[in-house]
């Protein structure tokens, strides 16, 4: 993705499950590996539709409306409860993360972290989607 040092991105993070049975609540959200950005906001819209990437943060009007009213109705992930979810196969909670670009090389991340504690134990999950960001191309 092309930008500019200083720019604020949306990062689709991916999509958060509970397949426990217990409640449980988002402790952080990080950045995995990352060079030359900064974590911004770390957010979970409501409803089935995913926000994707997208040059600016907050996202463009255009990718708002793709969403309905979801991102009227985002909260912080940090604190987030997530129930237990029966269906497997249902997706409730699109993590959204915006990210700063701070380097002026090639920005860079593995992916995004997010710690929880489910009964006294604590857990990691991080997804696989890396993000590259370069601040040398002419569009940018």
């Amino acid at each position: 993705m092309p930008a500019k040092p200083g720019t604020a991105l949306t990062f689709r993070g991916d999509e958060l499950h509970n397949y426990g049975h217990a409640k449980l609540v988002v402790d952080r959200v990080a950045l995995l590996d990352a060079k030359g950005l900064r974590l911004v906001d770390a957010l979970l819209p409501t409803g089935h539709d995913f926000i994707g990437y997208d040059n600016h943060y907050p996202p463009t009007k255009t990718f708002r409306d793709a969403v309905g009213s979801a991102w009227e109705h985002r909260a912080p992930a940090v604190g987030a409860t997530i129930a237990p979810q029966a269906d497997t196969t249902a997706h409730t909670h699109n993590l959204v993360v915006a990210v700063r670009v701070t380097g002026d090389a090639k920005a860079r991340m593995t992916g995004v972290i997010v710690d929880y504690p489910v009964g006294g134990t604590e857990y990691q999950w991080h997804n696989i989607t890396s993000l590259v960001v370069e601040t040398k191309k002419a569009q940018c």
